[in-house]
């Protein structure tokens, strides 16, 4: 399988720190996260020279831009429209760069729309972007994150929208620290929908976010790995990680711990 980060761990190093940062550090790819105030340069508003320059960057490294991590969140039907455009923008972005996916998010959505509701305005949302997928070659995948971390949710609207240009982000730490939904039961509903994942390992604590070095939380990653390995993933695996010191410790760490999994798993089937 493949390794990314997201531009978390560097927000400050411009992009070819972050491509030489990944190389020394044994990954595959890096995510940036636009609208963060990140360092990377790549962003809605990037010039065409600019994005010709990214990408030639990118393929000079042989790191792949994989993922480009928007804020789009198209539950809401008040901002669906204004969220679109922002979803649009961002898949010719990646087109431009060479970049195969971006991540948008649910989001919340008023209190007088019911979770049904909802389900059937984003399934809306996703149908209408995928003659744009379609255009670019760009997929869209949709985060178990904030008002979407029940894969039953989740799965509700990848199944209404029942198309290949579209697909889940499994960041399997989500429905487990939200919905109580284990790694597997997780993964059982929603691997026909994988697109990405976002890994880490921490606690269950509720009141902030504690991370921990891969296979020493609770987060299932050796597991994670494995289930992955059962449908031949072809996709990334990308390390989020925020305001974790230092990250030319960790980086290289936590890749090679997951490459073990993935030994082991391989060396070890079920």
């Amino acid at each position: 399988m493949k390794y990314a980060f997201m531009s978390f761990s560097c927000p400050r190093l411009p992009l070819q720190g972050m491509l030489a940062l990944a190389v020394n550090s044994g990954y595959d790819g890096i995510e940036p996260r636009l609208e963060a105030g990140h360092l990377h340069g790549i962003e809605i508003g990037t010039s065409m020279a600019e994005r010709a320059e990214i990408r030639g960057l990118a393929e000079k490294s042989g790191i792949r831009i994989c993922c480009l991590a928007t804020g789009v969140c198209l539950a809401d039907p008040e901002k669906q429209a204004e969220e679109l455009v922002s979803a649009r923008k961002a898949m010719e972005l990646a087109k431009d760069i060479g970049c195969p996916l971006i991540r948008v998010f649910g989001g919340a959505y008023p209190d007088k729309v019911s979770r049904s509701e909802a389900i059937t305005h984003l399934a809306r949302a996703f149908r209408d972007l995928i003659p744009d997928a379609e255009r670019t070659g760009v997929q869209i995948c949709l985060e178990t994150h904030d008002h979407w971390c029940h894969p039953e949710h989740v799965s509700e609207v990848l199944a209404l929208v029942d198309h290949p240009t579209a697909g889940v982000n499994w960041d399997f730490q989500h429905p487990l620290r939200t919905c109580g939904w284990n790694v597997e039961n997780s993964f059982r509903l929603l691997s026909p929908w994988i697109l990405h994942v976002h890994f880490h390992d921490g606690t269950l604590e509720q009141s902030r976010l504690e991370m921990l070095p891969a296979g020493e939380g609770v987060y299932e990653v050796e597991k994670a790995v494995k289930l992955l390995q059962s449908i031949r993933y072809k996709g990334y695996l990308s390390g989020e990680w925020f305001d974790w010191p230092d990250y030319t410790e960790y980086l290289p760490r936590e890749v090679s711990r997951m490459r073990k999994f993935e030994e082991s798993s391989s060396n070890n089937p079920d």
